[in-house]
């Protein structure tokens, strides 16, 4: 898909919730490649800057960047306020937690981050954006998840109680 099909159809803004290093750093580079502007979600303000600022220079685009824990359940009202000018065309929801060890180790507060992160977390965004970009009729999500809920490793939590 040529550069400015690919920007009317996903653009012109992506918003990419763990966008600041890894897999959602390459979506981020990626799609600032095709033109399109980025709003990049992470806990690490600094790597956000320093990541805006490569971004900026090299692509050319705008980038925002919102140092937020998607483990908030009340993320959603930051990354709003955030977003409310723009037109997000495209989501990408690379963030997730797996604790590793036994189940009965971890405190239950984090057992309600990982809820947070992997399950309320993407549907909030997707209900959120996705409503938005179904009355334009237009627009991409991608969320992003890793094997290891399908592979049954050891000491993942969902695997062993002890």
């Amino acid at each position: 898909m040529k550069k400015e099909r690919f920007k009317q159809k996903y653009g012109p803004w992506a918003l990419i919730a763990g966008g600041s290093q890894g897999i959602g750093e390459a979506f981020t580079r990626v799609l600032a490649d095709k033109g399109i502007n980025l709003v990049l979600v992470a806990r690490r303000k600094p790597l956000l800057e320093k990541l805006s600022r490569d971004i900026e220079k090299t692509h050319g685009v705008h980038v925002r960047i919102i140092s937020a824990d998607l483990a908030d359940s009340e993320v959603i009202k930051i990354i709003k306020e955030h977003t409310k000018d723009i037109e997000i065309g495209t989501l990408v929801y690379n963030a997730a937690i797996i604790p590793i060890g036994p189940f009965l180790d971890f405190d239950l507060e984090e057992h309600f981050n990982v809820i947070n992160i992997n399950c309320r977390g993407p549907v909030t965004l997707v209900d959120y954006f996705g409503k938005l970009m179904k009355k334009r009729e237009r627009g991409g999500i991608i969320l992003v998840s890793s094997m290891a809920g399908f592979q049954g490793n050891p000491l993942t939590v969902h695997n062993c109680l002890w």
